[in-house]
């Protein structure tokens, strides 16, 4: 494992440790993973990690900078074995414990294991489709195919006969709706005519007034007077001699 040692300034003696799998970011606050409490340092000073080709070390803006063996870099340089880095007044230095291809497995490896800790998502079973072939049925009437389809939606339906075919079932309703036609009377044309009935007059109004010449008086005399039934054994002939008086005649 690779660390970086304090030579000089408040923190002498101080060691920290380096690991290939992350960054550590060297600054003086207290969220820095190398942290040195020293005014030439900067908040975030610099970083370092392990790349292709070994660790390297990344200024960060830094207002003294950072220097590799007395060499100032511009923005980032390879670090080897032993190589003393000076940042502002603090010199650190620089030890590479294992080979860089052990590194490189560990960073690996570290990234293997946190990416098996993660929560994996199960890929979605797919479900097994199971493939009907569709049985086809036909019009007990014309014989003509029936879809599943036309079965299921009640297009085509079943009855007495069997079943029947979206196309017979029209022909039905068609032939009904013709037959109540028939039957139904026929409206009067434009030029029709038409008879108006009289309701005769409201019950409680006064009809016409009959003419006076209209009316026959009647008198009791001159009613007719009708003889009363002959009792049934009287003989026929003394049924015929009865005679019927006439009215304003006397008898002879």
């Amino acid at each position: 494992m690779s660390c970086l040692v304090v030579t000089s300034g408040r923190a002498k003696g101080r060691t920290f440790k380096i690991t290939p799998d992350r960054e550590a970011v060297v600054g003086r606050v207290s969220e820095c993973d190398v942290c040195i409490a020293d005014p030439h340092i900067s908040r975030r000073h610099c970083v370092i990690a392990a790349g292709q080709t070994g660790y390297f070390v990344r200024d960060l803006g830094s207002a003294n900078g950072v220097a590799i063996n007395g060499a100032k870099i511009s923005a980032e340089a390879p670090l080897k074995d032993g190589d003393k880095l000076m940042l502002g007044k603090v010199e650190i230095e620089f030890h590479q414990e294992e080979r860089f291809e052990d590194a490189e497995t560990k960073k690996l490896a570290a990234a293997a294991a946190a990416a098996a800790a993660s929560p994996q998502i199960p890929p979605r079973k797919r479900s097994a489709r199971i493939e009907t072939q569709a049985v086809v049925e036909f019009c007990a009437r014309c014989s003509g195919s029936v879809p599943a389809a036309a079965i299921k939606s009640g297009k085509a339906r079943r009855g007495p006969d069997g079943l029947l075919c979206p196309e017979c079932l029209a022909g039905d309703a068609a032939r009904a709706d013709a037959g109540a036609a028939r039957r139904r009377p026929a409206a009067p044309g434009p030029n029709a005519e038409v008879t108006e009935f009289s309701a005769g007059p409201k019950r409680g109004a006064a009809g016409p007034a009959p003419a006076i010449d209209d009316v026959i008086p009647l008198d009791d005399d001159d009613l007719p007077v009708l003889p009363d039934d002959p009792p049934p054994s009287a003989p026929k002939a003394a049924a015929a001699d009865a005679t019927t008086p006439i009215p304003g005649k006397r008898p002879s």
